[in-house]
Formats: C-alpha cells, sequence, structure tokens
C-alpha cells in the first residue's frame, strides 16, 4: 500500500461542551485555524483527541464531523484503536465508509499480543475492516508498552498485511525510528510524532510529521521545516528551541489541558478536558498564552530567551 505522508499532521483535540459532552459544533472552526496554519491534515481521536476517554459512537460522531468539514482541501486520519478487537473493525469500518485517507491503530493495550504472530494476525483483522483503506501502526511505548518490537512487526507485516502503510512513530528514539525506514526498502512511511525532537528526525530522513502542538504552534515547525529544506541549519535549530520551550511550558501543566486552553489563541473553544483530567487553572491561561505568541512569532530573541 503507498501512501506517503508530508508535512504536518494535528492531532486534534475533541471538543467539549462545559458540561464534559463532545461538542461537534467547534470542529469546523478547528479546521479553519488548521487551514490558516497551512495544516492541511488531521488526525482524529488519538491521544491527544481523548480517544480512550470516549464511546465508540461519540468517535463514530467525531470522525464524520471532520469528514464533513475537511471537504477537498484537508485530509482526515482515523485513528481506531481501542482495548478489544471487535471495537477497533467496528470503528475501522465506519472510517472506510466515510473516505479517510488512512486508519490508524495502536496495538492492544490491555489483553497484549503476546508474539509478533499475534500481532500481525490482529492488524490483518483491522485491514479486512477498513476494505483496503491505508492502515498506520501506532508506535507509542509511553501510552502502550509491548513485548513485540516495531522492527520485528514491520519485518513480519511486511508481506502478510499488503494494507500496512506505515507507522505512526511516537517515540524519540531516532535509533528505532531510522531501522524503522529501512524495512522493506522505502515501503513503510514513517511519520514522526514528537513534536520537539522533529529536527532530529528531519535529519533522519522525516517527511511527514503528526503533533499535538501543531494545532495551534504549526508555523513554529513549518519555519523549522523550510529551513532545514534550504539548507539553513542555524535557523531550523532556533526554531527546535523554540519547540523544546514550548513544551517544557507545557509541562507545567496537563499537557492535554493546556493545549485545548490554548486553541483560543485562534479563536477556537475546545472546552476542557474529559475527567479525570482536570481544565487547566483560569489564571495560567493567558500567562501561558503569551509565552506560546512570542514562541510563535517572537518579536526578538530576548523576549524568545525569557520566555
Amino acid at each position: 500500500m503507498s501512501i506517503k505522508i508530508e508535512g504536518l499532521v494535528a492531532a486534534v483535540h475533541t471538543p467539549m461542551h462545559a458540561d464534559g459532552q463532545v461538542n461537534l459544533s467547534a470542529i469546523e472552526g478547528q479546521a479553519e485555524a488548521l487551514h490558516r496554519q497551512n495544516v492541511h491534515t488531521a488526525f482524529v481521536c488519538g491521544s491527544t483527541g481523548e480517544a480512550s476517554a470516549l464511546t465508540v459512537s461519540e468517535r463514530k460522531d467525531v470522525t464524520k464531523r471532520w469528514c464533513e468539514v475537511a471537504g477537498k482541501d484537508m485530509n482526515v486520519i482515523a485513528h481506531v484503536g481501542q482495548t478489544n478487537l471487535p471495537d477497533v473493525c467496528e470503528l475501522a469500518r465506519d472510517a472506510a465508509s466515510l473516505g479517510v485517507k488512512a486508519i490508524c491503530s495502536t496495538a492492544p493495550a490491555v489483553l497484549k499480543a503476546q508474539n509478533v504472530e499475534e500481532l500481525v494476525t490482529y492488524f490483518r483483522h483491522i485491514a479486512k475492516a477498513a476494505r483496503g483503506v491505508p492502515l498506520y501502526y501506532y508506535h507509542t511505548p509511553s501510552l502502550v508498552s509491548q513485548s513485540v518490537s516495531t522492527l520485528e512487526f514491520l519485518d513480519k507485516a511486511n508481506k502478510r498485511v499488503p494494507e500496512l502503510a506505515g507507522v505512526k512513530f511516537n517515540d524519540t528514539n531516532l535509533f528505532l525510528y531510522q531501522q524503522c525506514m529501512f524495512v522493506a526498502g522505502d515501503r513503510f512511511d514513517m511519520a514522526f510524532a514528537t513534536d520537539e525532537v522533529l529536527l532530529g528526525a528531519l535529519a533522519c530522513g522525516a517527511r511527514g510529521a503528526v503533533g499535538s502542538t501543531y494545532n495551534y504552534a504549526a508555523p513554529i515547525y513549518n519555519q523549522m521545516i523550510d529551513a532545514f529544506d534550504r539548507g539553513d541549519i542555524p535557523a531550523a535549530r532556533d526554531c527546535s528551541r523554540r519547540s523544546v520551550l514550548l513544551v517544557q511550558n507545557l509541562l507545567r501543566y496537563s499537557v492535554l489541558a493546556a493545549g485545548k486552553a490554548l486553541m483560543s489563541l485562534w479563536d477556537v473553544d475546545c472546552g476542557p478536558p474529559r475527567a479525570p483530567v482536570a481544565p487547566m487553572p483560569d489564571h495560567a491561561i493567558e500567562e501561558l498564552r503569551q509565552i506560546v505568541k512570542e514562541l510563535i512569532q517572537p518579536a526578538s530573541k530576548a523576549a524568545v530567551k525569557n520566555a
């Protein structure tokens, strides 16, 4: 299955009303905010989208709404990972019927695959349900630990899961990232998914990246990619430094809660996270907004340094 993700892909938030119910009406504004930042692909219902806190019905509704607002100018990739295979297959079938560009799934997180054969079989079931839609493996060891190595999985799945297009690589291990890139020539698309390490991934050959900060701070990363492509390494490093400062500030709070609050930079109200994650304190939101605004378009190098 030949598909290549290029440029930035925003791992989008699932907007909520104040009472914690999904707010589908806010999704159009999210799509418009991405367009304004030159981001043209949305990764829906991933960890940033609070997938584990949503029902199957809610995830279907969110994916459907994104496909409706995306039109011809935006691609949608739907995450379908769940704790049980029947729900995963149901989500995969539904996403395929909506016309998504690709689907993506984690490995099972509770009843885990014990060996590579079990994991390959699991993904064969997902691929069958998705009816030929390109499928990505969601490598995210910080959320789903697996005894089966991603490198071994790709090697075994190469011929047995022809729909497998690549990996959403949510990891800082650039050694493993490069190893995975070399499996089966250049068949597998390796979409990098750790925002603050993107520059290192670009040096390793990454062409596409999936991340949560691309929802509201995409200018930093678009500038980084442009600088890297034209060989301006000092400028690319400055963008990387701003990315690191951004993430350092997010880590002062819940990254999820802070990210949803920062969507107000683009006039989008994503509401609070769903319990048990608490919303960001009101008194801290404006402080963080100002820091991030300076990092996105720094008035001076001093302003970035002081942030």
